[in-house]
C-alpha cells in the first residue's frame, strides 16, 4: 500500500514539474509575442504619422503650385472664358 502511494507521489511530482516547465515556456512565448506586438504597433504609429506629414506636405505643394500658376502671366493668357462650352439652354 505504501509503495503504491510512493509511486503515485513520484508520478504526480513528475507531472507537476512538467506542468511548471510548460507554464514557464508559455509565459516566455507570451512575453516575446507581447514585445513583437509592441514593436509592430510602434511601426504602424510611425507609418501613420509619416503619411499624415506627407499628405500635409503634398497639400502645401499643391497650394504653392496653384498660387504660382495664378501669378504667371503666360499661363493665364491662354485661358479660355468658356472651357466647357457656353452655358445656357440648348
Amino acid at each position: 500500500m505504501v509503495t503504491i502511494l510512493i509511486i503515485a507521489v513520484i508520478v504526480l511530482s513528475i507531472l507537476v514539474v512538467g506542468l511548471i516547465h510548460s507554464y514557464i515556456e508559455i509565459k516566455q512565448q507570451l512575453e516575446a509575442i507581447d514585445r513583437e506586438q509592441h514593436t509592430q504597433n510602434m511601426d504602424i504609429i510611425n507609418l501613420v504619422k509619416k503619411k499624415m506629414e506627407h499628405d500635409q506636405m503634398l497639400l502645401q505643394h499643391i497650394e504653392i503650385l496653384k498660387y504660382l500658376v495664378e501669378q504667371d502671366p503666360k499661363l493665364n493668357s491662354g485661358k479660355l472664358p468658356y472651357m466647357m462650352g457656353p452655358i445656357g439652354e440648348a
